[in-house]
């Protein structure tokens, strides 16, 4: 399970693709269109998880 916390992209890792593996990934985000296509595939997954 991976946290990440922020309002900012910068907060993600240079290598953001590496969270597609993951199986739960929770984000904590003010927007979510910020988010970059590669979390937005986890969300069309079902594996995304936000606030």
């Amino acid at each position: 399970i991976l946290a990440i916390g922020g309002n900012r992209i910068e907060t993600f890792p240079k290598s953001i693709g590496k969270l597609e593996s993951l199986q739960i990934l929770v984000l904590k985000y003010n927007q979510f269109s910020t988010l970059p296509e590669s979390i937005k595939t986890l969300e069309r997954n079902g594996t995304l998880i936000y606030k």
